[in-house]
């Protein structure tokens, strides 16, 4: 579907469109599965993978339309899901973005949520997890944190759907009486926000129409950190070349004040507020007995013990792929043949009689039973695997610990998934790859994948060679195309 077709539908049948935003694995899917229920739309972007998800629901008597957006970091359109998160907004133009914080990691999340400010969007803070960050020893003062920020936040609990009904009441309140919730920019340093300030003032002076109607201050900012999108944007307009040559200069200065490039600057500016107001607004306890959360995120990132379970980790979902997969796969068939293929012989046979056509049509239905059964199984069995170890946070781990070596390949860590999956069947393997950032990193690993011997042909591959050279040579010519997969690389 068409984002921007899907995002006018939702904003005609919507009184109010919320975004929601946030880190990784702070809780946004499951808010969003409370907040919606069932009857969610995807919709992504041409020639991109990332989606977003839309829904429309129902909150005392308004009928709200909810954008989940791609979990990111930031909002700097470096990969593909700041880019769809940036572009849900931007394009999207949602009355309220409710931005998710983790409370064990607020500074982290805060830099988020400073973006949005940046951009001008009204905001509603949803403190989540904060049972967890307690059982932690960290306590939040949320109404502080209000005041540090100037918008709503709410604490909640998403699993059990703990204050959901006040972060929604507060995201309606705000999109309703929008004048008495003034978007407040916070001010970065003196040098910094008087250069910010110029620019913005002679973008107001020199141009009408500014992109996705976002404020001066806002365009300044991202002129500033050199962002692509706009500087593009800027370059197409004669004005645009003009103030474009400006901020540069700007820029210039402050690289020459700092002894770094503006961007750099900038997010470091961003992420020292960040740090600043979680440490103003959080107690932590000194002393505590680690949870087993940590412990285990400990064991499994350090290299003495995280590669052994490694290890064991990739051979259990080989194992799963390979065995599981298989079972699945003769379940199928058997189904197939027994509810399908059979009593579809018999049809045509007393129909049609055993001829040509008739053998033609079991052909071609069977034909498709055998599609369905290489495919069907296989992803089943991989996306339960991807998805428990999305959820338990273990993929990170996994990323954590193989990130340098699969640099060497122009991959990120999380590509080792997909790589070990290709060894039991390439078809999920090539699918696994959309849980990688970049179309770079996505066309590299499918490349690799179709050159690694899924289990189908590892056994023919062994199995013929063996028979007419013999199994030294099998065992030579899997380890030539083992080589190949990493020269390839």
């Amino acid at each position: 579907m068409q984002v921007l077709e899907e995002l006018e539908k939702l904003h005609a049948r919507a009184d109010y469109v919320f975004a929601l935003a946030g880190n990784p694995n702070v809780g946004k899917s499951t808010i969003f599965g409370r907040i919606t229920g069932l009857g969610v739309m995807t919709a992504n972007y041409p020639g991109m993978t990332v989606e977003l998800n839309l829904a429309l629901t129902e909150f005392e008597g308004r009928r709200l339309g909810i954008v989940d957006l791609p979990g990111t970091y930031a909002l700097g359109a470096v990969s593909e899901d700041q880019l769809v998160a940036r572009r849900g907004v931007l394009q999207g133009k949602p009355d309220v973005v409710i931005v998710i914080l983790d409370a064990n990691n607020l500074a982290r999340n805060l830099y988020l949520l400073l973006q949005f400010l940046d951009l001008g969007f009204p905001v509603v803070a949803a403190l989540n997890l904060v049972d967890q960050a307690e059982k932690s020893g960290i306590h939040t003062d949320v109404g502080l944190l209000s005041e540090y920020l100037g918008v709503p936040v709410v604490p909640t609990v998403g699993v059990r759907g703990d204050g959901l009904n006040q972060l929604m009441a507060q995201a309606v309140e705000v999109a309703e009486l929008k004048e008495e919730y003034p978007v407040i920019p916070f001010s970065y340093a003196m040098d910094i926000e008087t250069r910010l300030r110029r620019l913005a003032r002679r973008i107001q002076g020199e141009m009408k129409d500014l992109p996705y109607g976002i404020s001066p201050r806002a365009l300044a900012i991202l002129l500033l950190e050199e962002d692509r999108e706009f500087v593009e944007w800027m370059q197409g307009r004669e004005e645009g070349r003009k103030i474009l040559e400006y901020a540069r200069r700007l820029a210039s200065e402050i690289e020459g004040e700092h002894g770094e490039k503006a961007p750099v600057i900038l997010a470091r500016e961003r992420h020292g507020i960040a740090g600043s107001i979680a440490e103003g607004v959080q107690v932590r306890q000194e002393y505590r007995k680690p949870l087993l959360g940590e412990r285990l995120w400990e064991y499994t990132t350090s290299f003495r013990t995280g590669l052994p379970i490694l290890v064991l980790a990739l051979g259990a979902v080989f194992g799963a792929l390979f065995w599981g997969g298989g079972e699945l796969a003769s379940l199928f068939s058997r189904f197939w043949e027994n509810l399908v293929s059979n009593p579809l012989g018999r049809l045509l046979d007393s129909a049609l009689g055993a001829n040509l056509l008739s053998r033609t049509i079991l052909w071609g239905v069977d034909g498709l039973g055998a599609v369905l059964e290489i495919a069907l199984p296989y992803l089943l069995v991989f996306y339960v695997i991807l998805a428990v170890m999305e959820d338990s946070g273990y993929l990170n781990a996994v990323a954590f610990l193989t990130d340098r070596l699969m640099h060497r390949l122009g991959l990120h860590g999380r590509a080792i998934i997909p790589m070990i999956t290709a060894v039991g069947c390439n078809v999920p393997a090539v699918m696994g790859t959309r849980v990688l950032s970049t179309r770079r990193e996505r066309v590299i690993a499918c490349a690799l994948i179709v050159l690694v011997p899924c289990s189908a042909r590892v056994a023919v591959i062994m199995g013929g060679v063996a028979r007419f050279v013999g199994w030294p040579y099998a065992l030579l010519l899997f380890a030539v195309l083992l080589l190949l997969v990493v020269g390839a690389g």
